[in-house]
């Protein structure tokens, strides 16, 4: 079957316009255009849009020109889309193993098809301009106010907040942190485009502030901490004011994996996506220098940094995660420590999926000061979630560990600057007897105010040599409160002056100097 109709061959045969086949063997009535470019293989083809010859020709003839100038200088002469590109570059990533972490690569995924896909996907990326780009913030930070997510929620009014797949737990208004990351991988796509000449000029994202308030997660003081835990124990077992005949046994199993889980993130540090992927293989126990027993985590790679790491937890863990394998249906050496209600193909249990809408609940549940949120709310009316454990356990080792920031972020799989930068606010408590300490002369003695008081007291007559004083000093250092009024100058001067040698019995000479 003739592939061309209607054929016209223009500048020197390097054009060829034709009209090809329709879907339904019916010749259409656009003017397709195949180029061939100087020194390079093969033909481009494509379609003139237009179905008047005289217009085929002009843009034909343009683009030639177009194509031509490319291949000169070293520009690709096919236009990618940001979708083509995004897809290319993300294959590159998962090739290179570049994030060793799932949870990193499903990140890309995700918000490459929730947000960064229906902005930017079909266009072209040379007739991306630097405001269009901008003009992704707006779009995005309206996205679950009045954009798009606002019509998913119209649909779908309880697919807000909730943990799926198709949410995420999406907030109204992104967190800063949220943006910067999205800034973080936006510049590298468009950097990458722009080494492989796919993009023309460099757009840097840069996201706005949308919020200069401090949002660290909040923490939980002593006792907060003591109310939360009181309060885990009889939610668990479903009595006191959490009595409710509705819960059942299986309640009562997943509230009982729930309250370990706490207490385990609390006594360890460890980040929920690290802690989510642990097997009873990974835990162990060690006996330390110090006598006691201790908590050893092997840190699956698989997580957010994607390097692994051993984790040194506290005491108390110890029991707790003894307790929790006796009293778990999911106890072998394979199985997951903290497990949902999926199985798997060969009938074991799946890592549970998300426990942060039970922490919130149950903190909101728990009453403390007469606050309508309870335990919910911390400093700067932040609301808490799980990840305020791992605060608890870096707070609670700065104030009452001595224990070296270089050390504490090892354990944690962080950076010193990010434990500086987020527990800066920790260090006046934590350095607060040496903020407040005053250097003891001895550790029976006085201290340095006192001594200057003595001595200013004992030289009422303002005599005091600086042999005097320098027995004074020596002398305080062992006083008691009771001897502070017997110092006076004369009994200073006394230990200062020459004791004269008594003469020898039997001789009525004085006694000669030797």
């Amino acid at each position: 079957m003739e592939t061309y109709h209607d054929k016209h061959e223009i500048l020197s045969g390097r054009v060829l316009l034709y009209r090809r086949l329709d879907h339904k063997g019916m010749v259409g009535k656009t003017y397709q255009m195949r180029i061939k470019v100087p020194d390079r293989k093969g033909f481009i083809v494509l379609s003139t849009k237009t179905a008047d010859l005289n217009e085929a020709i002009a843009t034909a003839t343009d683009r030639l020109a177009e194509l031509t100038h490319k291949q000169r200088t070293g520009i690709p002469l096919t236009t990618w889309t940001f979708s083509e590109h995004w897809e290319e570059w993300y294959q590159r990533q998962i090739d290179r193993h570049t994030w060793p972490s799932p949870a990193r690569r499903q990140w890309h995924l995700s918000y490459y098809n929730r947000y960064f896909k229906p902005f930017f996907g079909t266009k072209n990326l040379p007739e991306i301009t630097i405001d269009e780009a901008d003009g992704y913030w707006t779009w995005r930070i309206s996205y679950w106010q009045s954009g798009v997510g606002k019509k998913i929620e119209k649909a779908n009014p309880r697919r807000f907040r909730a943990k799926t797949i198709s949410s995420h737990n999406a907030k109204k208004t992104p967190a800063q942190k949220t943006l910067l990351m999205e800034q973080s991988a936006l510049n590298q796509i468009f950097t990458d485009a722009l080494l492989r000449k796919r993009i023309h000029h460099q757009i840097l994202m840069r996201a706005p502030v949308i919020s200069k308030r401090d949002t660290r997660r909040p923490t939980f003081d002593d006792h907060e901490w003591n109310v939360l835990t009181t309060n885990l124990l009889h939610w668990s077992r479903a009595v006191g004011r959490f009595a409710d005949g509705r819960v059942h046994a299986l309640h009562r199993k997943q509230r009982t994996q729930f309250r370990y889980y706490v207490l385990f993130m609390a006594n360890t540090g460890l980040r929920v996506g690290e802690a989510r992927l642990l097997k009873w293989q990974d835990i162990s126990s060690f006996k330390d220098v110090d006598g006691q027993t201790k908590l050893k985590i092997a840190v699956s790679p698989d997580t957010k940094t994607g390097r692994g790491r051993t984790v040194v937890g506290m005491p108390n863990a110890v029991a707790y995660m003894s307790e929790w394998q006796q009293l778990s249906e999911h106890n072998s050496s394979q199985d997951y420590v903290w497990y949902g209600q999926e199985l798997d193909a060969t009938g074991k249990a799946m890592p549970h999926t998300d426990l942060n809408k039970t922490f919130q609940s149950f903190l909101k549940s728990v009453p403390y000061k007469d606050r309508p949120d309870g335990l919910l709310k911390g400093a700067g009316d932040v609301s808490r979630t799980l990840y305020s454990l791992r605060h608890f356990y870096a707070t609670q080792r700065l104030i009452k560990g001595d224990v070296h920031v270089h050390t504490l972020a090892d354990n944690m799989g962080t950076g010193i600057l990010q434990i500086q930068r987020h527990y800066s606010h920790v260090t006046p408590l934590q350095k607060s007897v040496e903020l407040t300490h005053v250097r003891q002369l001895h550790k029976t003695g006085l201290d340095t105010d006192e001594v200057m008081e003595l001595i200013q007291a004992g030289n009422e007559d303002g005599t005091l040599t600086a042999e005097e004083v320098t027995v004074l000093i020596k002398a305080t250092q062992k006083i008691s409160e009771k001897q502070k009024s017997q110092l006076h100058p004369s009994n200073v001067r006394a230990r200062t002056q020459p004791t004269p040698r008594s003469k020898p019995k039997g001789s009525s000479k004085p006694h000669k100097p030797e």
